[in-house]
């Protein structure tokens, strides 16, 4: 962690009008890994970890928190000073992966505590709204890992929730296998946060709306 504290550069991510329409939503997803081969190693925590703050480095909107300016714009800061850390978290649970098979993986035969959070954006205990959690829980026996994953909607849509998710599981990869080809990918990924670039990517040129268009803004 650390060492992603060293990386980060202080700046401001002002959110667009839409962002906040989904603001009291978060977006959590849970990932089930079967230990197939019985490994003794089978996605090591210590692995997980740093893959996963290496992935932060080239997120650090989620290391941010969110400041409301009283006029209906909010603004993510990251400010290495003052980050506002995600939430992650690791346990161990009684529970064998081939319990969750034969349940076909519904919630109730889920480890205890696996959500840490709800589908509502809530305020941690010091005021502040985590923009990310996640939870690893490795299954009885080693047979398997269960990760949680939760960021609010405010930050990410799918698109960029599952391209944080995509690229920890690839710098997993590489961390564990040392794959040059691989580590050249991913360095060379570009992730952009700025929510006017659309706006500025936009063509002059409009296309005409239809009639049944007009109608619906105009009120007929």
């Amino acid at each position: 962690m650390d060492k992603f504290v060293s990386t980060v550069e202080n700046h401001e991510i002002p959110l667009h009008p839409l962002d906040t329409q989904a603001a009291f939503l978060n977006v959590p997803y849970h990932f089930f890994y079967p230990n197939t081969n019985q490994s003794d190693d089978f996605m090591p925590n210590d692995v997980l970890r740093e893959s996963f703050y290496r992935a932060l480095e080239r997120f650090p909107i989620l290391a941010g928190y969110l400041r409301s300016e009283g006029t209906g714009k909010t603004t993510v800061v990251v400010d290495r000073n003052d980050l506002n850390m995600p939430e992650y978290l690791e346990s161990t649970s009684n529970v064998l992966f081939s319990e969750l098979q034969d349940a076909k993986f519904h919630h109730s035969s889920w480890p205890n505590g696996l959500s840490t959070t709800g589908p509502i954006t809530v305020a941690s205990a010091n005021g502040r709204i985590k923009l990310m959690n996640v939870h690893v829980v490795r299954l009885k026996d080693n047979t398997g890992v269960v990760i949680f994953v939760s960021m609010p909607h405010y930050v990410v849509d799918g698109t960029g929730f599952f391209s944080f998710v995509e690229l920890w599981g690839k710098l997993c990869t590489v961390e564990r296998t040392l794959d040059t080809v691989l580590m050249q990918q991913t360095d060379e990924l570009e992730f952009v946060f700025d929510r006017d670039l659309i706006s500025r990517s936009l063509p002059t040129e409009r296309k005409p709306l239809d009639t049944e268009t007009v109608n619906v803004y105009t009120g007929f």
